[in-house]
């Protein structure tokens, strides 16, 4: 997103500060002179909005704004995922603070250490995930489980006449397929995660192997934006979706057969 350099300008701590020193000398002296230099003053701090050096400034603190709130977000992540989970990461991050040791002090520094912070980001979020969809798939009897259910409530609503329990059913059939195909998707999106990760792993070895290969930070920093476009991940099936495996409510339930009662007896 695109920043709002004027708006910048005027939420800055040194604007609010003059604003708030005008407003109490318009009060506290009731001398109207005060209210125009408050005008020309803000007029000042539109102009300077547009400099070229102003920008400069204003997208380095947004950056910096940001690589705190990544990693303020990690160690928070980090808190919540298993122990071997942890230390591979762990791993990770060491890896990275050693690429940032051998290019410090050269003109790149910050470039680099910024595009490896925001690789870090990328990689825990994965860990994340696959944090979440492991629990949601530990148990391997349940697919199972929903497929028979799937089976046994098809097989009755062939062989059943009576309109309200074929419809009831029916609605069952269509909530057990709903939940396996989400279980699926959830192995399947998970065993995505864990190769995906596995070559992230072995990509940015191979770039700190590369690195005494290398002529130059030019050449890291080619490296480091190859690395970062390996972590785009696509999902396998788009929008994945886990409220999926909630069941409808009784009430949702009671209304579909009522619905196709009433038209079932016209």
């Amino acid at each position: 997103m695109e920043t709002n350099y004027i708006k910048e300008a005027f939420l800055h701590n040194y604007n609010l500060i003059f604003v708030g020193l005008v407003l109490f000398l318009m009060l506290a002296i009731n001398f109207w002179g005060f209210f125009y230099a408050g005008v020309a003053g803000e007029l000042l701090v539109w102009l300077i909005s547009y400099s070229q050096y102003f920008r400069r400034v204003a997208d380095i603190e947004s950056a910096e704004m940001t690589e705190s709130e990544k990693l303020n977000t990690e160690e928070e992540i980090l808190k919540q995922l298993r122990t071997d989970d942890r230390d591979g990461f762990f791993s990770i991050r060491d890896t990275c603070e050693s690429i940032c040791r051998r290019i410090k002090n050269t003109r790149s520094e910050k470039e680099i250490k910024s595009k490896l912070i925001d690789f870090r980001y990328k990689y825990v979020l994965l860990l994340e995930e696959r944090s979440s969809l492991r629990k949601l798939n530990s148990n391997n009897s349940k697919l199972k489980e929903l497929e028979k259910a799937l089976e046994t409530n098809t097989l009755s609503w062939r062989n059943e006449s009576n309109a309200v329990i074929k419809n009831n059913l029916q609605i069952n059939i269509k909530i057990l397929t709903t939940r396996i195909q989400t279980f699926k998707r959830i192995g399947e999106r998970l065993k995505e995660i864990e190769v995906h990760l596995d070559l992230v792993k072995n990509s940015l070895e191979l770039l700190y192997d590369d690195y005494s290969t290398s002529r130059g930070t030019d050449d890291v920093i080619s490296m480091v934006d190859s690395l970062i476009s390996t972590m785009d991940i696509q999902k396998p099936v788009e929008d994945l979706d886990l409220s999926d495996l909630r069941l409808p409510k009784k009430d949702e339930i009671k209304e579909t057969v009522y619905e196709k009662r009433s038209r079932i007896n016209g």
